[in-house]
């Protein structure tokens, strides 16, 4: 997530150390770093979709998962893309089952994929049988 400072700051690290951000400077934010927090999620390198069902997602505190954003100024194709997700996935899925292929190693492990995206080290790879 990128911000733009709008006046002068000041950002202390735990070392000690400052740093003055002018206004108008970009600030990256690694979310992914705040994704993987121990502090936050019970072992955060597993693969757990299950940690946001319906009967678990009241132990998520507030601003630790934010894949698009928060507050007034989250994404606004938040809604869309979800739906769009949604959407091709039943397409999919009304046509074909899905089978992991052998090519995927189990356990997934991931990777950091530019300095934004996780992905799947050597890929997630599916087989699509028709109905």
């Amino acid at each position: 997530m990128s911000k733009t400072c709008t006046e002068e700051f000041v950002l202390k690290g735990s070392d000690g150390l400052t740093c003055r951000v002018q206004p108008g400077t970009n600030v990256l934010i690694p979310i992914q770093g705040l994704h993987k927090d121990s502090r936050y999620w019970e072992n955060p390198d597993v693969f757990d979709p299950d940690r946001f069902s319906s009967d678990r997602k009241h132990n998520i505190q507030k601003y630790t998962f934010l894949p698009f954003g928060e507050g007034p100024r989250m994404c606004v194709g938040m809604r869309m893309a979800l739906l769009q997700m949604k959407a091709c996935l039943a397409a999919l899925l009304r046509k074909y089952s899905l089978e992991l292929s052998p090519k995927t190693h189990v356990p997934l492990k991931m990777i950091m994929y530019g300095i934004i995206f996780p992905a799947v080290k050597g890929g997630l790879w599916v087989k699509l049988r028709k109905i």
